[in-house]
């Protein structure tokens, strides 16, 4: 491993006829003529990198082709976004008392207090304590 460090780091000390050279050595193939120090070492650097220690993975690169093909990967989708129609009635019981939140068509009202998200009302019930809405009101079956 050591070797691999020393050799990452000398890439970064060659002049540039060194760095087409170690190019051409590594992607058997010359570098593209506009190609300046700054495109070349960090290319250069991760090969010698890959040869020793191994690629990218297969999930890694099945994910790149989904990603090429126009598939949008699961981690980069939108939330989806709780939905309650209005009119619909909550109603959680915490620490021995009943709240009871009604759902409008533009947020959520409890006690006569309009809040916009339910999140807050959850805050607001706990006494400051961040929660996800979604499971402090067991509503996560409804998506």
């Amino acid at each position: 491993m050591n070797s691999v460090l020393q050799e990452v780091i000398s890439v970064n000390k060659m002049k540039m006829p060194e760095l087409r050279k170690k190019y051409q050595e590594l992607f058997n193939e010359k570098p593209p003529a506009t190609a300046s120090r700054r495109h070349l070492i960090p290319k250069i650097a991760y090969q010698i990198q890959a040869l020793a220690f191994g690629g990218l993975s297969s999930k890694a690169i099945r994910m790149m082709e989904d990603i090429n093909k126009g598939k949008v990967p699961d981690y980069a989708r939108p939330k989806t976004k709780l939905t309650l129609p209005a009119g619909t009635i909550i109603i959680k019981e915490y620490h021995g008392q009943t709240y009871k939140i009604r759902v409008t068509d533009s947020d959520f009202v409890m006690n006569e207090i309009h809040y916009p998200s339910l999140a807050q009302i959850a805050r607001t019930i706990t006494g400051g304590t961040n929660w996800n809405a979604k499971r402090f009101f067991k509503l996560s079956e409804t998506e």
